[in-house]
């Protein structure tokens, strides 16, 4: 069995190229943690990482196994060794060789009578493999992410750091439930609260520099819970394609990424329309018709959504009045966005058109019944005599019954906490302005959105960060805010060249690229075209506006301004009307929400500011109207 402390000499007799990529990673990570096995105790002081190398030593052994089971299988039957050897190659003298004489003749034996076998047995039969129980998710549930991340520290011994990683998990869990990711009505919310509780009186009980030992009570609970969800097969596959799309030389994964699909169609584990368009990237790629796995950004958001990447579900679909009724067809494929071309205009699966095979005046919903598939350029194509009229999502000439109306359902974003109450639910494509004045906490709440529409929603994210460019600056928010994400890049001085690449644009600022309204107005109705949402930063005035003309606030769907650290929706289409706390003001000495649960107030004379008494040690502290406002809306009574 291969341990941390025996790691470094048994991987000698293991080909680290034939192990799977998740595996090699791992690898790559371990080596990197210990130096190179020197300092094997070192990987243990990030808790994080301590948990990552033990799954991994486990899969590893798993995979182990599993080889050398099959190498014994291929192995051949060893040679029969004669008990006797030639007397020329042992060197010893040869016996003189006996004749054999006749035998004296003997009298003939009886014939031997045999007797009958006894019939064999009948096998009994291979017992039915046991069914599989476990629930098929595209993501594991978030309370169930956070008890197997818990049932990992059992037995651990934590070194004297190990006491800010608790706290932080501790911090994590809170907060997923503060921002309602974990909700009351949670299957597992016991649970959580009992990790809770366990938490808390580790962190309260640890006694100086001490190690400490995590004993974690019913465990064989939480394994179960763990055990009772797997990823489902598609998800995984889905995840393979995006980690690959957009890549050059990667044509060894993308043969690989088809034999599993295909292997998996063979086992009847997904659906082969699920995988139609990513088959077709991967092939017309492997073929050398293209240089890179390419794939449209409406086919790229549908898979996500399979994936439960977009927001853990997958995108709805806009369902009319004569569409609701519509049988499932093998054509017509659940969670996808198929992106249908037309000579003049390019319209989606979902969109309601006109077409020949309705009743005249009827408004019908597109499926691929309605088109055919183009398997060089791996696009749907629906031909020009189908097509009367394209409304997306308005009907005929822009009109719509409102009973068709009553029964639509239009996609949004699935915003959760205080981005919800900020914002509300968009449904994309979407736009959105952030202004307020130097250090009032825009580019801050503009870096923490693009984090969690990257992290939480899987979408693409281009932050162009022209006010400050790439440098130490714009290093440090990202690094203070923890936002670095592997769906963010960041672009200096201009826009970016191929912006159908991404889901969401930030501009900071418009008022440093000196985007005149007309100009704006051109782009966005070209990049909400192409699914493009972008959110502009604007720089503040004196009398708390934004620089620039006033019809830019009209251009946008939600308009949010910050002050002194606070922002709070002024504008939003999307139900979204609430305030939030960007950063603490250490200058002005701004108390968190923790603080204010027992706060008492007084006016005072200085103009624009009042002081707020702060628990028993009589401390005051300093806020402005603006937190006061927020207060207020949070049941405090200013007095």
């Amino acid at each position: 069995m291969i341990t941390a402390n025996n790691y470094f000499t048994a991987i000698r007799n293991i080909d680290i190229d034939a192990m799977p990529e998740a595996l090699q990673e791992s690898h790559n990570l371990f080596v990197k943690v210990t130096r190179n096995g020197e300092d094997l105790e070192r990987y243990k002081k990030s808790l994080t990482i301590s948990e990552t190398v033990d799954i991994y030593l486990d899969m590893l052994n798993q995979w182990a196994d599993k080889q050398q089971a099959a190498e014994d299988k291929k192995a051949p039957a060893r040679p029969k060794v004669r008990k006797t050897q030639s007397a020329r190659k042992t060197g010893r003298k040869a016996k003189p060789r006996r004749r054999k004489t006749a035998a004296p003749a003997a009298e003939p034996k009886p014939a031997k009578t045999r007797k009958p076998k006894a019939a064999k047995a009948p096998k009994a039969p291979k017992p039915e493999p046991a069914p599989d129980n476990r629930t098929k998710v595209a993501k594991v549930p978030v309370s169930v992410a956070y008890i197997n991340r818990y049932r990992l520290m059992n037995g651990k011994s934590l070194p004297k750091q190990g006491r800010g990683s608790l706290l932080s998990f501790l911090n994590s869990l809170q907060k997923a439930m503060t921002e309602k990711v974990i909700q009351k009505n949670d299957n597992y919310i016991k649970e959580i609260r009992t990790m809770e509780a366990s938490l808390v009186s580790v962190i309260n009980g640890w006694k100086g520099n001490a190690k400490y030992k995590i004993v974690v009570e019913n465990y064989d609970h939480y394994m179960d819970i763990v055990r009772s969800y797997v990823v489902a097969p598609l998800t995984m596959l889905i995840k393979r394609f995006i980690k690959i799309q957009g890549k050059t030389d990667v044509k060894k994964e993308a043969a690989n990424l088809v034999k599993a699909i295909e292997k998996h169609i063979d086992l009847k584990e997904i659906s082969k329309p699920d995988v139609v368009d990513m088959l077709a990237s991967l092939n017309q790629y492997i073929d050398g018709k293209t240089t890179q796995i390419k794939i449209s950004p409406a086919a790229l958001n549908g898979l996500m959504g399979l994936a439960g990447i977009n927001g853990g579900t997958a995108p709805k679909k806009a369902v009319g009045r004569s569409a609701s009724a519509e049988p499932a067809t093998k054509n017509n494929v659940n969670g996808f966005e198929q992106t249908f071309q037309d000579p003049d205009k390019s319209i989606r699966e979902g969109d309601f058109v006109e077409t020949p095979m309705g009743d005249k005046g009827t408004v019908r919903r597109l499926t691929k019944q309605h088109a055919f598939l183009d398997t060089d350029s791996g696009t749907h194509t629906v031909p020009r005599h189908m097509i009367r009229k394209v409304r997306q999502g308005a009907g005929v000439n822009g009109v719509i019954n409102s009973m068709d109306l009553k029964v639509m359902q239009f996609d949004s974003l699935g915003m959760q906490g205080k981005y919800r109450e900020l914002i509300g639910d968009p449904a994309e494509p979407w736009s959105m302005m952030i202004y307020g004045a130097p250090g009032s906490g825009k580019s801050t709440l503009s870096i923490e959105l693009a984090h969690y529409l990257a992290a939480n929603h899987g979408r693409r994210v281009a932050y162009v960060a022209k006010e400050e460019g790439i440098g130490a600056t714009i290093q440090e928010k990202f690094a203070r805010l923890n936002a670095f994400h592997a769906n963010i890049d960041i672009h200096s001085n201009r826009l970016p060249d191929h912006p159908e690449q991404y889901q969401y644009i930030f501009i900071d600022s418009v008022n440093e690229f000196g985007i005149e309204y007309e100009q704006l107005s051109a782009l966005q109705h070209t990049w909400k075209a192409k699914g493009i949402n972008p959110v502009y930063i604007f720089k503040g005035t004196k009398d708390g506006s934004f620089r620039g003309s006033q019809e830019f606030e009209h251009l946008v769907d939600v308009s949010v301004k910050t002050e002194d650290g606070i922002a709070r929706t002024e504008k939003s289409r999307f139900g979204g009307k609430g305030a939030l706390v960007v950063y603490k003001d250490d200058a002005q000495n701004i108390p968190k929400f923790s603080d204010l649960i027992k706060a008492e107030g007084y006016r005072n004379k200085a103009k624009g500011k009042m002081h707020i008494t702060l628990g028993e040690d009589g401390k005051y502290w300093v806020i402005t109207p603006a937190m006061a406002d927020l207060m207020r809306a949070q049941g405090f009574e200013i007095f």
